[in-house]
């Protein structure tokens, strides 16, 4: 059986395909690039939940202040079998000063995080209640 080839298609009809088709492609590689796009899609989110990213590098900076100073190393370990209840006192009050500077830094750290972004959050607020004033107040009806 022998099938029919299809019907030929004028020179314009191509022409507007073609054209079609590049606009499609255009779309869809513009898409892809706003997709693509790391540090435009972090700023954006950043922008839009600013309290929250503030909020869990707080919460991330307390938890790592809880994590111990580190692992004793085989001289240490030695060390600390023949030592004297004094020398292991010292190990201690170490460890405790470590986690009190820690502790110090995270702080700082937050209140930084706060102060840097009071005024974002402050901004967010604003908009947020300039918008809702807008789309509640009572405007001209036909």
């Amino acid at each position: 059986m022998v099938e029919n080839p299809p019907p030929a298609r004028s020179q314009e009809d191509l022409i507007a395909e073609i054209a079609l088709n590049r606009q499609e492609l255009s779309a869809h590689r513009l898409g892809m690039s706003r997709a693509a796009n790391v540090t435009d899609r972090l700023q954006r989110s950043f922008h839009d939940h600013a309290g929250l990213f503030f909020g869990s590098a707080i919460v991330l900076g307390a938890l790592l202040s809880l994590i111990p100073a580190g692992t004793r190393s085989r001289r240490e370990k030695s060390a600390l079998k023949r030592a004297e209840a004094w020398e292991d006192e010292a190990l201690h009050e170490k460890k405790k000063q470590s986690r009190s500077i820690t502790t110090i830094v995270v702080g700082l750290l937050g209140k930084v995080a706060l102060d840097l972004g009071k005024p974002v959050v402050l901004k967010m607020v604003r908009e947020h209640l300039e918008k809702n004033s807008r789309a509640s107040a009572p405007g001209p009806r036909p």
